[in-house]
C-alpha cells in the first residue's frame, strides 16, 4: 500500500523546461499569446533583486503571482520588461500566497503613456483546466506545451466537473505568475504559483511525483472583477 510521506510547496524560481518553438504552422493566436508575457522584476536603486512572471491584461495592466511582489516595501520599485524596455508599475491588487496567489500591477504611467500596445484584452477561460487537457504555458519569454495533471490527488470539482489545478510540468525560477492558456481557444487557465513534490513509498522504493499549481481560471475571473477587468 502507497503511503503518501510528504506534500511540500516551494515557491518558484527556476524555469527547467526548455522553450518551445513556434511553429510555422502555429496560427496567430499562438504569437499573441506570446507577446502577453513579460518579466515581473523587483528593484532598489535601478539593481534588480528578484524576478517573477507576469500575463499583459490589457495595455494597463498585468497579472502575476501575490508571492512575485508581497514583499514589496517603500524603498522597493516594481517594474516589468516589455521588449526589452522597462516600464514602472504599481500594485493596484494584492491577494495572498497562501490563499488567492494573485496580485494585479497598473502602470503608473497610465494607458495611453504605457507603451504596452496589446490589441485586445485576454479572454479568462469560462471552465477551469481538465486533467490531461492540452495547455501552452507562458513564462517570462518562455513559451512551451504541458497538460492538465491526471493524479487524483491533484483534482477538483468545478461546475459539476472533474478539473485539476496542477500542470504536469514542474517549473523553476522566474516562472511563477506566467500565464497557463488553453492550447486550442488562447483563453486564460491559469497563473503559475507553486511547485507541488508528492514523495511516495511503494515497499521499499520510494517515488517522486513533481507538478506544478496554478491558480484557477475562476478564481482569477472573481479576483479581477475587483478592478473591474471584463
Amino acid at each position: 500500500m502507497k503511503n503518501y510521506l510528504a506534500s511540500i510547496l516551494v515557491t518558484l524560481f527556476m524555469l527547467q523546461l526548455p522553450q518551445r518553438a513556434i511553429a510555422a504552422e502555429d496560427t496567430e493566436q499562438n504569437w499573441n499569446t506570446v507577446k502577453r508575457g513579460v518579466t515581473v522584476e523587483i528593484t532598489k536603486d535601478d539593481k534588480v533583486l528578484w524576478w517573477g512572471s507576469g500575463v499583459i491584461m490589457d495595455n494597463n495592466t498585468v497579472l502575476t503571482a501575490a508571492h512575485v511582489v508581497d514583499h514589496v516595501d517603500a524603498d522597493l520599485m516594481i517594474q516589468i520588461r516589455y521588449k526589452g524596455m522597462p516600464i514602472p508599475m504599481q500594485l493596484a491588487l494584492l491577494g495572498n500566497r497562501e490563499g488567492i496567489d494573485l496580485a494585479v500591477l497598473a502602470t503608473s504611467l497610465g494607458a495611453e503613456a504605457s507603451n504596452i500596445n496589446i490589441k485586445d484584452k485576454v479572454s479568462i477561460c469560462e471552465n477551469d483546466l481538465l486533467p490531461a487537457q492540452e495547455v501552452d504555458v507562458l513564462a517570462s519569454a518562455n513559451y512551451f506545451s504541458s497538460t492538465g495533471a491526471v493524479n487524483p490527488d491533484f483534482q477538483i470539482y468545478y461546475k459539476s466537473k472533474q478539473t485539476t489545478n496542477h500542470i504536469t510540468a514542474f517549473l523553476d525560477h522566474g516562472t511563477s505568475g506566467g500565464g497557463v492558456f488553453d492550447h486550442g481557444k488562447g483563453c486564460l487557465l491559469g497563473i503559475i504559483s507553486q511547485q507541488h513534490i508528492d514523495a511516495v513509498t511503494a515497499g521499499t522504493i520510494k517515488i517522486e511525483n513533481y507538478g506544478t499549481k496554478i491558480t484557477s481560471a475562476s478564481e482569477i475571473a472573481a479576483f479581477m472583477r475587483s478592478v473591474k477587468f471584463k
